[in-house]
């Protein structure tokens, strides 16, 4: 039996730049065409899949494995409007210059994705922001934790003595905690970031997180977490601040930026001080010294330090909007808030705030 059906190629060539996205830099990546009243394309990992309409009223006997590289190259800045696809017991791609000819293997792998407890409508781009706020500042190999709480879905991670944390609101009243692999986690930003719809519709599952849109559906697939980490994250929430007050957000961003590059040059440590109508920013290393002063609008009776590391906190910050954020000074560390995302600076356990004057 022989399949034969058109494609235009730029559509194509959008589809397999979202796919790139989905499965990162596997060693072996593949994609599958495989057919339900519709044809589709699906790729992905043990964590995250991705299923995409790509033709109507196209049926395939079987779904079929194949690469996704020598396709990708195949229609890069191709100047042909469509593109000839024959599926029989190879897949060849036909414009009127060249043909493309791939080995493939029937599959019998399931790419139906189980719609399961709907958890309402999220922007798109809020969904990437979570995860992208929470994952930004961890590595390959470790976790990402996704919770649901109170009408809320959030994500969040801990390196370096940082907490981030981003969430919002949606409708489900689920209360449960997983965790999702780093990469996983940066693939699916990546590939949300090349959506261009702007909303999504949430299903929840007890081993998935489906995204589904009218021709795509995103898989990610759970960790059931048991412990009690968002004890933590609430009860930084609700500690007395020792201090409090606001910061003005491009001044310290565009500060951040500068401290991170010098930081990773002098292999450096970081700190910030916070004193009256000051904010001092001092890199200490073998190699050499930086100091800043970020000149604020209050006055504190009390000198409290902290250090940090300024290209984790430049990862952040320069993806925050507006004009300032929240600074709640906590006797376990430094608590910065902006709208729905908050992160947190842990002071070591032998380190005390001090009301002595820091010294340039």
């Amino acid at each position: 039996m022989v399949v034969v059906f058109r494609l235009p190629i730029s559509n194509l060539s959008k589809a397999l730049n979202f796919f790139d996205r989905i499965i990162g830099s596997q060693e072996k990546r593949g994609l599958v065409f495989f057919s339900q009243k519709n044809l589709y394309l699906a790729g992905g990992d043990d964590f995250l899949n991705a299923f995409l309409m790509i033709k109507p009223n196209v049926h395939l006997p079987y779904a079929y494995s194949f690469p996704l590289d020598p396709l990708r190259s195949f229609v890069k800045d191709k100047t042909d409007k469509d593109v000839k696809i024959e599926l029989a017991s190879s897949l060849k791609f036909i414009t009127p210059n060249e043909k493309l000819i791939l080995n493939i293997q029937p599959t019998s792998i399931s790419f139906t994705p189980i719609k399961g407890e709907s958890l309402g409508i999220i922007p798109v781009q809020t969904l990437k922001k979570i995860l992208d706020l929470a994952s930004i500042i961890s590595q390959e190999g470790e976790k990402i934790f996704l919770f649901f709480q109170k009408a809320h879905l959030g994500a969040w991670s801990e390196n370096h003595l940082l907490i981030s944390c981003a969430f919002t609101p949606i409708l489900s009243s689920l209360t449960h905690n997983f965790t999702v692999p780093y990469t996983s986690t940066r693939h699916l930003v990546k590939a949300l970031d090349f959506i261009s719809e702007k909303q999504a519709s949430l299903f929840f599952t007890s081993q998935s997180l489906l995204i589904s849109l009218p021709q795509l559906k995103i898989s990610l697939r759970l960790i059931s977490e048991e412990n009690n980490a968002l004890g933590l994250l609430k009860s930084l929430l609700t500690t007395k601040p020792l201090a409090k007050f606001k910061i003005e957000l491009p001044a310290f961003k565009k500060t951040l930026s500068r401290l991170a590059r010098i930081q990773k040059q002098l292999n450096a440590i970081g700190s910030i001080t916070l004193m009256s109508e000051k904010c001092i920013f001092k890199i200490s290393s073998s190699q050499g010294s930086y100091s800043f002063i970020l000149p604020l609008k209050m006055s504190l009776k009390q000198c409290f330090t902290i250090n940090c590391h300024f290209y984790l906190l430049n990862s952040l910050f320069s993806r925050l909007k507006g004009k300032e954020f929240n600074i709640s000074i906590l006797p376990s560390g430094w608590l910065l808030k902006h709208d729905q995302y908050f992160c947190f600076l842990k002071k070591p356990k032998n380190i005390k705030f001090s009301k002595s004057p820091y010294a340039m």
